[in-house]
């Protein structure tokens, strides 16, 4: 019984080892958070843009 208890422990200690060093760090993590908010924001700022421009294209328009 000792025995398939050592050898499971073995394989989880392998597979633990295997993943590990794939997972993310604190500082991935927060590197990775700044780089969504960077493209969140220029992503708004740019539709803001183009709505305003339509919005001043469309009362330009309606002025003749």
């Amino acid at each position: 019984m000792d025995n398939g208890i050592e050898n499971r422990l073995g394989i989880l200690e392998t597979r633990l080892d295997t993943i590990l060093p794939t997972l993310a760090t604190k500082a991935d993590v927060s590197e990775a958070k700044a780089s969504l908010v960077m493209w969140l924001g220029s992503i708004v700022g740019a539709s803001t843009a183009i709505v305003i421009a339509v919005l001043l294209f469309a009362i330009n328009r309606a002025g003749l």
